[in-house]
């Protein structure tokens, strides 16, 4: 006569005997195993596969709690590089009514397209809230070695220090990188492009 174990509380002995012809699935479950049963110490190294068992894409930024750090990645077009003095280009999107964003760094990667290269003279980049008049969140990211390079090249803005803003200039405001001189030039062929990655928080305002 068979056993049924699935409101069976104890645990299972260790060296007890299993069926293999008996189906336990769905026979334990988590009204069956007491508080503080399974612990660290019991479960075996490598006993979980986090990379095979969460599928891709299954924990995204929406899913992650406000307050923890996230990162979005976003590419800006030649033309859209040579019009940021003029119309600044979003990073994060408005979080929504009652929030804010904290910016907490980028990297910047100019992708070079072969054909040539962009110039500048008394450019700069930086994070701001909102668009080209909105409080600057970033240290001045340098264009000179950067912007006007014709290889790939890296660059990383860090946030600005004691950074103050009116709850109006954060609240569902969104991030967008601007140029604080002229436009950009050159690049007649259209073909570099700049590839940020971005990490900020979301706060309860």
């Amino acid at each position: 006569m068979a056993l049924e174990y699935s409101n069976y509380s104890p645990a299972i002995k260790a060296g007890a005997k299993v069926d293999a012809d008996v189906d336990y699935t769905d026979s334990v479950n988590t009204t069956d195993i007491k508080d503080g049963a399974v612990t660290n110490d019991k479960i075996a190294d490598g006993a979980i596969d986090i990379s095979s068992k969460i599928a891709g894409d299954v924990v995204g930024s929406n899913n992650i709690d406000a307050s923890v750090v996230k990162i979005i990645n976003v590419n800006i077009s030649a033309t859209q590089v040579k019009g940021l003095a003029g119309t600044p280009f979003q990073l994060v999107p408005p979080p929504g009514p009652g929030k804010g964003i904290i910016f907490e760094g980028a990297s910047l990667k100019l992708v070079y397209g072969g054909s040539n290269g962009f110039t500048e003279s008394g450019d700069n980049f930086v994070v701001r809230y909102t668009n080209g008049s909105g409080v600057i969140l970033s240290e001045t990211i340098e264009t000179t070695g950067f912007i006007d390079q014709v290889a790939n090249t890296v660059t990383v803005a860090i946030p600005a220090k004691d950074t103050i803003v009116a709850q109006t200039g954060i609240e569902n405001q969104k991030l967008v990188l601007d140029n604080t001189g002229s436009e950009i030039g050159g690049n007649a062929a259209n073909d570099n492009e700049v590839r940020l990655t971005i990490k900020y928080r979301v706060i309860q305002l």
